[in-house]
């Protein structure tokens, strides 16, 4: 509204607290894509990763403890109109045990579908066969068929 550059100021809030920062949500925002590369490698390097992936499961996430999966959501959420474009979040939050994060890499391989590269598909595939979540998977199945999802 001001017109004022705030992305130093977010970079630095997530400095300090990377697993809960509502700065990740504005940093995805930008429209330039040098500095949403550098939002993705940031997340790379502060995100316990191996944490998130731990396999997919029915938890609801709804506690503190998954603070860090909901930034992981609102990462893989930035990318829906990025097709190929952070691959490795797609399948960290594919093995999330928290089912609204797998769902949301799922509306970005849904969304990239015509634009997917063999890699994303390849997630996908991998994922389809041991999601827990029986409409989850459904919906991995139709968007392997190259169905559109319903919300």
């Amino acid at each position: 509204m001001l017109d004022i550059d705030a992305w130093e100021h977010h970079l630095r809030r997530i400095e300090q607290s990377p697993r809960n920062s509502p700065s990740w949500f504005r940093l995805v925002q930008t429209e330039d894509d040098e500095r949403f590369d550098h939002v993705l490698a940031l997340a790379e390097r502060l995100l316990p990763l191996d944490e998130l992936g731990t396999g997919a499961a029915e938890e609801t996430g709804l506690s503190p403890e998954f603070d860090v999966h909901d930034t992981l959501l609102v990462l893989v959420n930035g990318l829906v109109d990025k097709p190929g474009v952070g691959l490795n979040l797609v399948d960290v939050a594919l093995r999330s045990p928290v089912v609204r994060v797998r769902r949301g890499a799922l509306r970005v391989l849904a969304a990239w579908a015509d634009k997917a590269s063999p890699e994303a598909r390849a997630l996908l595939v991998a994922a389809e066969p041991i999601e827990p979540d029986e409409e989850l998977a459904a919906d991995m199945r139709k968007v392997l068929a190259g169905q559109r999802l319903t919300d």
